[in-house]
């Protein structure tokens, strides 16, 4: 897959992708308006910690929009969700803007306030619900993974993930405030595409301090996703190849074993929470299992520096369909 390395329109005039590729830094122009509709759109921030796991969405697929922010409690296993899900919803829960791009997203009703921003610098995450609330800000450093893939026909998948370490505000549930130290993390994961229905996929992020380094990863399974596999030291990109995650059929609880066809990562993942995430309205439905714990093990840097990883918060989501 090549290498962007400046800017060019993601969409020719005919709504096909102009060509596959990967970016660092996101160097594809969303061109929406060759596409002619039918596209699924989104923002979704994940971010983890000793005691708590927050997730929030805001988008749309050709059915149905969401904007919604989910808190879990892993200290008591209590979960709370608000926001909203409409179907067919026009152009409500539109994004006009690139992976990488400046914006400003809003939606508010009864149940939710959120506000995402992102704006000289600084990704900015507010929300507020009946249940909790939270401002969370982070520098817009380093590198991301963004690519660019053609599937059958019109189809194509415009993807970015990015971590965003070294977080500063508030997280509150309950008027108790939730501990954020120097291991929780922020990921972001923006789609832009056309694509066919029930596409399954399962992938984890998580972001640690390792000798005064930092180190994250966004990996996923199997070799449909194998562009997207990233390892970040210091916020640079290092690109692995296609990453294999096994685990038990049986009990998803006992210990998995994460490695890639390059060598670099030897690790082991310890789930310790299992949830189940139905979504329905209307034509929108989708089904998640996601999973929480620690990884640890090595990762090698393309120099062959081998880096221990102990006890790094994980955030991990499998969509079944």
């Amino acid at each position: 897959m090549e290498e962007y390395r400046v800017p060019a329109e993601l969409l020719d005039e005919k709504g096909k992708l102009s060509r596959p590729g990967w970016s660092a830094q996101d160097d594809f122009i969303y061109n929406k308006e060759n596409a002619g509709g039918g596209l699924s759109e989104w923002e979704r921030y994940f971010v983890a910690g000793a005691s708590f796991a927050l997730e929030i969405s805001y988008g749309h697929t050709r059915s149905g929009g969401i904007a919604q922010v989910r808190l879990t409690d892993l200290e008591t296993d209590e979960r709370y969700a608000s926001g909203g899900v409409q179907a067919f919803p026009g152009d409500a829960f539109d994004l006009d803007f690139s992976c990488g791009e400046e914006h400003t997203v809003k939606f508010e009703n009864d149940d939710l306030y959120l506000l995402l921003t992102h704006y000289d610098g600084v990704r900015r995450v507010q929300f507020r619900s009946e249940r909790f609330e939270g401002d969370l800000s982070c520098a817009n450093d380093g590198d991301g993974i963004y690519t660019a893939e053609a599937l059958s026909g019109k189809q194509f998948y415009y993807r970015g993930f990015r971590c965003f370490p070294g977080l500063s505000g508030y997280l509150r549930m309950h008027n108790r405030d939730l501990p954020l130290d120097a291991k929780t993390f922020l990921f972001s994961e923006s789609v832009r595409a056309m694509m066919p229905r029930g596409d399954a996929y399962l992938r984890l992020f998580g972001s640690t301090c390792a000798d005064g380094h930092v180190v994250s990863l966004a990996l996923s399974d199997g070799a449909e996703n194998e562009a997207e596999n990233a390892l970040f030291y210091d916020g640079t990109l290092c690109k692995l190849g296609r990453v294999y995650m096994k685990r038990s059929a049986s009990d998803p609880l006992r210990p998995w074993y994460i490695s890639d066809s390059t060598r670099r990562l030897h690790l082991e993942f310890e789930a310790r929470h299992e949830y189940r995430v139905r979504r329905r309205a209307m034509l929108l439905r989708s089904e998640v299992r996601q999973y929480f714990g620690t990884l640890s093990g090595t990762v090698e840097l393309p120099d062959g520096e081998i880096v221990p990883i102990g006890n790094m918060y994980i955030f991990c989501e499998e969509k079944l369909r």
